[in-house]
């Protein structure tokens, strides 16, 4: 089984609908895919899809001990999205508390937002997202595509560790920014310091793929239009050169530069325009680039 999860710097980066892009290319391509909220307190999902609400969420699981009776079966949880595009196929979908309007028991909410502010020390929810990915293998997912909260502490931080030792076939990790200078040069920043020996060299390129997203990807879909773009841009000009010449020697000195652009302004479109539900649409060929790695090809096998 493949876990691929997806994590920005900054909220608003767009990880919600890469999310399901990636999902839904996913199962397209034939796999069988379950994306999971992993977000806790800005949830997205049940906002942005048409789909039936499950009989429980993710915080009735990991707010549980492994033992309880009440620990919620994985087919309790599970709610599926299709379009015309899946056809025969369909992807499974796992909400939080945090983005339901039907659930008004919020002792677990509360809960689950408590523990996921304690990771990584504790790795409560670290251990039990473990044992749910377990099931979900022994079910026979191939995929399974986790939308991280915003910033790299926390939760995220407990998956890169994971993500290091996984049990699973592999892990891939998806950085996603936008070309804002708070989101990228602060993901960038990050990035680097999670490299350090100091930090347990986190960030590992050989796993890890940049997304670029919002932008023009026949303008900015290579790493060196970036780094031209840079030089161009007098704001901190020096300082943002220097964080993304270490990132590059990190990246190189990892194995090389995974990178993908792509536009997703209308990756899911709404019916009814506000309050309404809505479709994943996946990218035409002029809006998305992808640089030609293995790692690439596997973690957006179908777009």
């Amino acid at each position: 089984m493949r876990v691929i999860s997806i994590h920005s710097h900054k909220g608003g980066a767009g990880k919600t609908t890469l999310t399901l892009m990636v999902a839904k290319a996913q199962a397209k391509a034939g796999r069988k895919v379950c994306a999971m909220d992993l977000d806790f307190i800005g949830s997205g999902f049940e906002h942005l899809l048409d789909v039936r609400p499950p009989e429980k969420f993710l915080d009735h699981y990991i707010t549980k001990d492994p033992g309880s009776p009440n620990l919620p079966r994985v087919e309790e949880m599970i709610t599926s999205y299709s379009d015309r595009d899946l056809g025969k196929f369909s992807m499974d979908l796992v909400f939080n508390m945090a983005g339901s309007a039907v659930n008004k028991e919020r002792e677990d909410q509360n809960k689950s937002v408590s523990l996921a502010g304690m990771e990584p020390a504790s790795n409560i929810v670290g251990r039990s997202l473990d044992r749910f990915l377990s099931k979900l293998r022994e079910d026979g997912y191939d995929t399974v595509v986790l939308d991280c909260h915003p910033g790299l502490a926390y939760l995220s931080k407990s998956l890169l560790r994971y993500g290091k030792k996984s049990p699973f076939q592999e892990h891939i990790f998806l950085f996603v920014t936008t070309l804002n200078r708070a989101h990228f040069y602060g993901l960038i920043n990050e990035l680097n310091i999670l490299a350090a020996d100091e930090y347990g060299n986190l960030f590992n390129p050989s796993q890890s793929i940049l997304c670029l997203n919002r932008t023009d990807p026949q303008r900015y879909g290579r790493w060196k239009d970036l780094m031209s773009y840079t030089h161009k841009v007098m704001f901190k000009k020096d300082q943002a050169l220097s964080r993304m010449s270490t990132f590059e020697k990190i990246c190189r000195k990892g194995g090389g530069m995974n990178f993908i652009c792509f536009n997703d302004s209308e990756a899911v479109t709404k019916w009814g325009d506000i309050g309404g539900g809505g479709e994943i649409l996946l990218p035409v060929k002029d809006d998305i680039r992808v640089t030609d790695t293995p790692l690439c090809k596997r973690a957006f096998k179908g777009l």
